[in-house]
């Protein structure tokens, strides 16, 4: 069986919408997605917030508006119908809400689908699906750049820009065994 590791933020849960009205809320900002071209979105904040930006992350509440990215709960079902093993896998988890987030939104009931690890080169899968693009390049099988505005500095063939995308691509490179 092969097994595809599946990023949370903002490959099926669409988390940076949210974490950014939270800034905006409270620094009476106007910074819109498409403003944030790096990973570090401090770079993009007013000087008085800078890092704490990514103090937002521990919030409880944080997941509570979350939605999940369109497609991604077919596109991820159809992965399960393959044969895929499903890996969901986030580099942090401050407040233990992604998986309660998972599960209310049916992904998964699994804990055993649910890996934290900040590094996640040390989880082996036959495939990756990322929207950071350095997590995409250590990882030692297939990846996918799931399309954010702080990724489009990466000239790249595997970019994919939604679920259906996926689905095709995994399918049509025989990614799950015995399909």
């Amino acid at each position: 069986m092969s097994t595809i590791l599946i990023d949370i933020d903002d490959v099926v849960a669409s988390m940076a919408p949210v974490w950014l009205k939270m800034y905006n809320t409270f620094y009476d900002d106007t910074l819109k997605l498409n403003d944030i071209t790096d990973w570090d979105w401090s770079l993009f904040t007013q000087k008085r917030c800078g890092k704490k930006i990514f103090s937002f992350l521990h919030d409880d509440t944080l997941y509570d508006n979350v939605k999940p990215v369109q497609g991604a709960l077919e596109g991820v079902e159809l992965l399960r119908k393959l044969g895929a093993n499903i890996v969901f896998i986030t580099a942090f988890d401050f407040t233990n809400s992604k998986f309660k987030w998972l599960k209310k939104h049916r992904f998964s009931n699994d804990i055993n689908e649910f890996v934290v690890a900040h590094n996640k080169s040390l989880i082996k899968g036959d495939a990756i699906i990322d929207d950071n693009y350095e997590n995409c390049m250590n990882h030692d099988g297939l990846w996918m750049l799931y399309d954010a505005p702080w990724n489009r500095k990466y000239k790249t063939i595997y970019r994919v820009y939604d679920w259906k995308e996926i689905t095709d691509k995994i399918q049509l490179l025989n990614v799950i065994e015995g399909n």
